[in-house]
């Protein structure tokens, strides 16, 4: 059979023939347990006592009347035996074959001598600011503290031992023991700490102009391996000087500055560090485009706009030209629109030994198409046209100079139905069903006076029967992005 404790209460299975694996009710807190051989189990109950259950034909499981202080037992196969704490045996059962009978001063609590040793290499000599890993062992195994015994010298934290000042450092390394072992005799490691001085180095932390010019300053920054202060001169004074850490660029040439720093107690002097660029002639000065007068956010094809700037102080002429000579076109300051979208112009204007080119000054402007409203018998908001449902009704308009045959937006044109008070949308767009479909053909001037030679669109609106008594908005909306309505009522 086979035992187990879980959280101090035994579990058994297996052979249960004599009750060897029936644990007894209110065992209490149980700290080992051991399934004999035979059919009986023996329990260490916290605090020091032994229960046994199952097979007792030969005493096995009956342990002696106040048997304490037990610290482990164990079932044989017809007997069971406990190891006090004070490391005495106790024995109880068959003794067919001497089994339960200890020999005379048998005691289990031996006690052993343990000696230390250092295993690891000191230092010689140690230096301030560098560490030592000690390390010590004692044959007994057991682990070894290892101490400083000279703090203000050294300090010891685990096995890693800092050097801190010049002097003597002790290390000591203890063993207390334990219940097999007598405590080890201290043992110590001396090592002789001295300064010594370490090398440094220097690096620049700031980059070097590039270009440098003359008349203007260089702000210098350097770190050292030792933390310690760098300081900064000039090995060209003719081309550039120093004063703290500001470089200043007096003449045309080859600046080179220096970074150094002299150590101290503890660091041997920073081996020189330079840093060398190029100075050059004043920085060239820069120039700016204003617009004289702001250009419009929106014109219609078929325009023309005159744009002037003023630039800067080179004298250059500012040039004006069309980033998108698709939509608009430019001849000296004339900018002529020729088509729907964006239009972008750009304003430039170069430099010279004192200036620098000034930075492109662009303005964009939105194109769309000259709408002239609707015309004939189509009045535009807020007039309302007066229509027979059913009829079919031409809408016609201008769009300023020929705007070619593809000029509305996909689903345009439609109708929405509308409220006859205050022309709100009350239902869905309806595409407007057209009899004869458009065309961009001229049809003659609807103002006499205009003499132009603008294209007259025209749209047959077929409208519905089932509108009678009803009011539409009818909308177009153009390629160009604008949408335009008119208003009708119908009769019947």
């Amino acid at each position: 059979h086979t035992c187990a404790i879980v959280a101090g209460a035994v579990t058994c299975w297996g052979d249960n023939e004599l009750g060897e694996s029936a644990v007894p009710a209110g065992l209490g807190s149980v700290t080992q347990v051991s399934a004999g051989l035979g059919h009986h189990t023996c329990a260490l109950i916290s605090g020091g006592t032994v229960t046994c259950w199952g097979d007792n034909s030969s005493g096995q499981a009956a342990p002696p009347a106040g048997l304490t202080g037990v610290t482990q037992v164990s079932s044989g196969l017809f007997h069971s035996c406990a190891m006090k704490s004070d490391g005495n045996l106790v024995c109880w059962g068959s003794s067919s074959n001497g089994q339960i009978n200890i020999p005379p001063g048998l005691n289990l609590n031996v006690v052993l001598a343990q000696v230390i040793g250092f295993n690891s290499t000191a230092p010689s000599p140690a230096y301030t600011g560098t560490t030592y890993s000690a390390a010590a062992a004692s044959t007994s195994g057991l682990t070894v503290t290892l101490t400083s015994l000279t703090p203000t010298v050294c300090s010891v934290t685990g096995g890693t031992t800092n050097f801190l000042t010049a002097g003597t450092c002790t290390i000591a390394a203890n063993q207390a023991g334990d219940l097999g072992h007598l405590p080890a005799a201290q043992v110590t490691q001396s090592i002789t700490v001295t300064v010594l001085q370490v090398t440094q180095t220097i690096a620049f932390t700031s980059s070097a102009p590039n270009p440098a010019s003359v008349g203007s300053t260089y702000t210098l920054s350097a770190t050292a391996t030792s933390g310690l202060a760098v300081m900064f001169k000039s090995l060209t004074t003719s081309i550039c000087t120093v004063t703290a850490n500001k470089a200043t660029f007096a003449a045309v040439g080859n600046c080179a500055v220096a970074a150094d720093q002299a150590g101290d107690a503890t660091h041997l002097p920073a081996p020189e560090k330079t840093q060398t660029f190029t100075v050059s002639a004043p920085l060239q000065q820069s120039q700016t485009i204003t617009f004289r007068v702001a250009p419009p956010a929106t014109a219609n094809v078929g325009d023309k706009l005159e744009i002037n700037a003023t630039g800067g102080g080179s004298g250059n002429p500012v040039v004006l030209s069309s980033l998108t000579t698709a939509n608009c076109t430019v001849r000296n300051n004339t900018v002529s629109f020729i088509h729907i979208g964006a239009c972008t112009i750009a304003e430039n204007q170069s430099g010279n030994t004192a200036y620098s080119a000034a930075q492109t000054k662009t303005a964009t402007i939105t194109l769309t198409w000259a709408f002239r409203g609707f015309l004939g018998d189509v009045d535009n908001p807020p007039n309302v046209n007066t229509a027979t449902s059913g009829q079919s009704i031409p809408v016609k308009f201008k769009l300023g100079g020929n705007a070619g045959s593809n000029i509305y937006a996909a689903g345009s044109p439609y109708s929405t139905a509308a409220s006859c008070t205050d022309w709100s949308v009350i239902g869905p767009p309806v595409a407007a069903n057209t009899a004869n479909g458009h065309d961009n053909k001229k049809e003659g001037d609807w103002n006499k006076d205009d003499n132009d030679d603008d294209v007259v669109y025209s749209y047959v609106w077929k409208t519905d029967d089932s509108w009678q008594k009803t009011c539409r908005i009818f909308t177009i909306v153009l390629l160009d992005g604008t949408t335009h309505t008119a208003r009708f009522q119908f009769k019947k």
